[in-house]
């Protein structure tokens, strides 16, 4: 699959971050949902439409998608490689270690079972590395708002050899995620929130990634404080509308109320 064209690279991302802004950043003088009591349209928005960069979402794209990447499969040699691009992209947006979750670092590892996994493993070999990259800007409180999207692809075709690209399935969604910290993190205020942008591994042969994710989070107690918001198959499409899936859970709707405004601004059908 190719990376999709820029209209909806830059689109959609900037439905979400107006959302965000809306959700996590707004506080006095605003109506709610992101704009001005006075019913002006915030300078902030009119500069998003400027800051979030095309290109720079289409290089990370590109390189995820390339056969140099080899189809991202957990557990595969070649994925070190690519937690050490995607890391250095996370320090480059401004994201620090989430302390918050008991990580020293941007790393979660875990193991997933090698039955699972795309590759062919040695006999004898249980389990295969995952690491999930986990940052975060921190917050006026511990409550914590989530972006997330997996890393991980599915590898070769078992028969022709040939990579899976992946680069809507997830790599446009990973692009995404970290374009949206590079804006948060520039902020000058904190947020209300404390954002969490979380890049998995391990999904698409099971959702191993998140599980390990959501366990820390139960484990940490923050259960009951955290909302989370996954980007996937963000190039696909006309380029002007996306599917939102809020699982009709109340506590969703503010988030929900938010994006569904800022897509309504920039004329993005949901």
């Amino acid at each position: 699959m190719k990376a999709a064209g820029a209209p909806v690279l830059r689109i959609v991302p900037l439905a979400i971050l107006l959302g965000l802004l809306a959700f996590s950043f707004c506080s006095v003088g605003c109506s709610g949902n992101g704009r001005p009591d006075n019913g002006s349209v915030d300078p902030l928005v009119e500069a998003l439409r400027e800051r979030v960069e095309t290109a720079r979402i289409e290089g990370v794209i590109a390189y995820l998608s390339s056969e140099e990447a080899e189809g991202r499969p957990t557990g595969a040699p070649v994925m070190e490689e690519v937690r050490s691009f995607l890391a250095e992209r996370m320090t480059e947006a401004g994201l620090s270690p989430a302390h918050v979750l008991g990580l020293e670092g941007l790393r979660q590892d875990f193991q997933i079972p090698a039955r699972s996994s795309f590759i062919e493993t040695p006999p004898g070999v249980e389990t295969v590395e995952g690491a999930n990259l986990v940052g975060i800007i921190p917050g006026e409180t511990d409550d914590l708002l989530l972006i997330t999207a997996n890393y991980d692809g599915m590898g070769r075709d078992p028969d022709s050899g040939e990579i899976y690209p992946g680069a809507d399935y997830n790599a446009s969604g990973v692009a995404a995620a970290l374009e949206i910290a590079r804006f948060l993190a520039s902020q000058a205020g904190r947020p209300r929130w404390t954002v969490v942008i979380a890049l998995l591994d391990g999904e698409e042969c099971g959702g191993f990634g998140s599980s390990a994710l959501a366990e820390l989070i139960e484990d940490r107690g923050l259960k009951d404080r955290c909302r989370a918001i996954n980007l996937e198959g963000l190039g696909g499409g006309r380029g002007d509308y996306m599917n939102l899936w809020d699982q009709n859970y109340k506590k969703n709707r503010p988030t929900v109320e938010a994006i569904l405004e800022a897509a309504e601004d920039l004329g993005i059908e949901v």
